[in-house]
């Protein structure tokens, strides 16, 4: 495994954490502030790419994984803005 993950070290600072604790917390009070009906459209299409994601994995289909997350990467920050936080 190893071998193949590269050789890029990952040396987290207190800012790091910080980051992402600030993520999760806009994640969580975006969450409080939906309606039912847009969880639920969050929730379709994180089960979506979700889905694509695991066939891809299964065929062994890495473009088709890059594919999927540059698709994620795309949408539309103003109708989702923590789309990517909730994906990750």
């Amino acid at each position: 495994l190893e071998a193949n993950a590269g050789s890029e070290e990952f040396n987290p600072t207190k800012e790091d954490f910080l980051a992402a604790f600030d993520a999760h917390v806009a994640l969580q009070e975006a969450k409080a502030t939906r309606t039912p009906e847009e969880q639920a459209e969050v929730d379709n299409l994180i089960n979506i790419f979700l889905k694509a994601r695991k066939k891809a994995l299964d065929a062994g289909d890495m473009l088709a994984i890059t594919e999927i997350e540059r698709e994620v990467s795309m949408m539309d920050p103003e109708a989702f803005p923590e789309f990517a936080t909730e994906w990750l």
